[in-house]
């Protein structure tokens, strides 16, 4: 019975070491965590020339410009950018970061966590779906594409959306799916949304049941829930007056998981 109990108090002192060690750990990656996000806050933003000449960034009350400038740094510094038959410029990584975290701007530390790769190609892919035997069923043009821990992004479509304002932008609509792939099933629902999950559930199946007979908005707002997600989180930003107007409710939800109100800060 002793030697039990002397075994028994050895593996609690071992236990307790573990624990111990595994706070202290803990304890000092938070401290570097936050001194790294100190460090990028007093850096300047290199990026600003080129937001300017985007012409939305002055739409962006001045309040919010600072966060949305510390959020494109630390965007910067944490996602591996891949050109794919092209070379990648300053530009093209600082305006794919602002349009990136433009969907996050009230979350200020808020990064993608799921994401670490951010693939640019000069223009629309193909992609080929292929059946069980290997033979080609289909081809179609994409401009973007998100698949949890990659970003692929088509430059040419993403620059005539930023430069020649489409009211479309093929990155906003990419990190919406990453936002919808953060809450862990690619259905349409956010990761901001988790809170209330059910009633903006509600409030988004009937948003997308209205669209389907109404026929109002983009046509590859249809094809499926995540797709009439990201879609209406170009319109969110881009187009807030058509959103409000024909699916209001859906407005106000996004408003309340976004924190920001685009005509009331007259984007």
């Amino acid at each position: 019975m002793r030697l039990y109990l002397d075994n028994f108090l050895k593996l609690l002192i071992i236990l307790w070491l573990v624990f111990f060690l595994f706070l202290i750990y803990e304890i000092f990656d938070y401290i570097k965590f936050n001194y790294y996000l100190k460090s990028l806050k007093n850096k300047p933003c290199k990026c600003k020339k080129y937001f300017e000449n985007s012409g939305y960034y002055y739409k962006i009350p001045n309040e919010l410009k600072e966060i949305l400038e510390f959020k494109i740094k630390r965007f910067l510094n944490e996602k591996k950018f891949i050109p794919k038959y092209m070379e990648i410029n300053e530009e093209i990584k600082c305006l794919t970061a602002f349009y990136a975290c433009i969907p996050t701007i009230a979350y200020k530390n808020f990064c993608y966590p799921s994401l670490k790769y951010i693939y640019i190609y000069p223009h629309t892919i193909i992609k080929k779906h292929i059946n069980q035997n290997g033979i080609i069923k289909k081809e179609m043009l994409i401009s973007g594409e998100s698949i949890g821990e990659s970003v692929i992004i088509a430059w040419d479509e993403a620059k005539r959306d930023i430069f020649h304002y489409q009211k479309r932008n093929v990155i906003i609509h990419e990190f919406a799916h990453e936002l919808d792939f953060e809450e862990g099933i690619v259905d349409g629902i956010p990761v901001f949304a988790l809170n209330d999950y059910e009633h903006f559930k509600k409030i988004f199946n009937e948003a997308f049941e209205k669209a389907i007979k109404d026929r109002i908005i983009d046509n590859y707002a249809y094809t499926n829930k995540a797709e009439f997600f990201a879609v209406t989180t170009e319109y969110f930003f881009l187009k807030p007056k058509t959103l409000k107007i024909h699916y209001h409710e859906l407005y106000k939800e996004y408003v309340k998981i976004f924190k920001f109100d685009p005509l009331k800060e007259k984007l």
